[in-house]
């Protein structure tokens, strides 16, 4: 009976080890695997934008053959933290000319190119490539504060199993030595406490992940008429149309980096993610909208039909929890927002809401209010720059 008593100083500890060890192993995988990917996302983007910079920088070089001016280019772009080499290409992917800084050991990651072009002719790409430890260096620090959080509880866990089962195995002897001394009485009292302490003694389901906060902004586009058309038009030439205008928004997503939700009542609806120190979800937003609005709106011309397009950006603030239940009903929340604001917008508008309005990155636009007096407002220019590299984005998207 002693025995049996001192067994839980030592059961209780060992299932306290056990859980702490299963329940760290899969949060600390989850973290590892949703950190490396938040890394891989922002590095693809960090350097699709350099390269679109360092191709916008290059042009005029790249057309008279200046290779020392493209030199000073590259040195410029290789003073940047985090950037392993940058490239420049002709027409014929021979190399012109390059930088890079010296060898580690491993390759540059994350590169990405972009095309160096004149309207529509293209005279040479722009390659960059980031340091491959650039991204995942920035996330060790939240990795090394889990793992001593992580050690603290599993310490703190052991010591207060260890002292439960002291007092558990206090009580049982005593218990034992208050029974009478027939063995079979004291085996049948202690059978019976033991059963009542199995749900006690039980291991709790592992604690839901918590809560956080991710910036998204939400793109809405309204096909006006296509209720019409779709009675008019023959069955087989409108999902043709149809297929193509998917076909270009799947395009378009890639370029820009969303991510198309259920849509209805002929609407379609895309969101944009970005990382807790990024803002620029919402500006990829406002270029995706212009594009759809002047791409599709030629692509169903050229079907023989109009289409009457409209835009509504809103960016907003999602709460992530474990349920995904709740992560789609406040989503519902957010696209019903999305959907009032549509309704509100004309022909060939992109209306912003009153977030959209004073977000930071849309300062250099030309906003007019929906009213007087009105928190939304409307795009009515991207600014010269703005409509330079709306152009680009344009031609290339033009050219797939």
């Amino acid at each position: 009976m002693g025995n049996l008593a001192r067994s839980y100083v030592k059961l209780l500890p060992v299932i306290a080890l056990f859980f702490s060890l299963l329940s760290g192993s899969v949060i600390g995988l989850s973290l590892h695997s949703q950190l490396g990917k938040l890394a891989d996302q922002q590095g693809h983007q960090l350097s699709q934008t350099l390269a679109q910079q360092l191709a916008k920088a290059v042009r005029d070089p790249l057309i008279h053959r200046d290779n020392l001016s493209l030199q000073v280019e590259l040195d410029e772009l290789l003073s940047i933290a985090g950037v392993q080499r940058a490239a420049i290409y002709d027409v014929n992917q021979r190399l012109i000319a390059q930088t890079q800084r010296e060898q580690t050991g491993t390759d540059g990651a994350y590169e990405q190119r972009s095309q160096v072009s004149i309207e529509s002719a293209s005279v040479g790409y722009a390659t960059v490539s980031l340091q491959p430890a650039y991204m995942t260096d920035s996330f060790s620090r939240p990795l090394l504060t889990f793992a001593t959080i992580w050690a603290v509880f599993t310490a703190l866990l052991i010591l207060l199993a260890y002292r439960l089962g002291a007092s558990l195995s206090g009580r049982i002897g005593q218990l034992i030595r208050q029974l009478p001394g027939e063995e079979d009485n004291g085996l049948d009292e202690l059978s019976t406490l033991r059963q009542r302490m199995e749900p006690l003694l039980a291991i709790p389901d592992s604690p839901p992940p918590a809560l956080r906060q991710q910036p998204v902004a939400l793109l809405g586009i309204a096909c006006r008429n296509l209720p019409r058309l779709e009675t008019l038009l023959n069955r087989e030439h409108f999902e043709s149309l149809m297929g193509r205008f998917d076909q270009l928004i799947e395009r378009t997503l890639k370029l820009y980096g969303g991510e198309r939700l259920h849509g209805d009542h002929y609407n379609v609806y895309l969101e944009f993610r970005g990382a807790d120190d990024a803002d620029d979800q919402t500006m990829n937003a406002a270029y995706c909208a212009a594009a759809l609005l002047r791409l599709s709106a030629k692509l169903l011309n050229n079907g023989g039909v109009t289409v009457d397009l409209a835009a509504a950006v809103s960016p907003t603030i999602r709460q992530c929890t474990g349920s995904t239940l709740l992560n789609e009903l406040e989503q519902g929340q957010h696209l019903n927002s999305l959907r009032e604001l549509l309704e509100k917008a004309t022909d060939g508008e992109i209306l912003l809401n009153q977030a959209a309005c004073q977000h930071p990155s849309l300062a250099e636009f030309e906003l007019a209010p929906l009213a007087e007096d009105s928190p939304l407002c409307r795009i009515n220019h991207f600014g010269e720059d703005g409509e330079n590299l709306l152009s680009r984005q344009l031609a290339l998207l033009s050219h797939h």
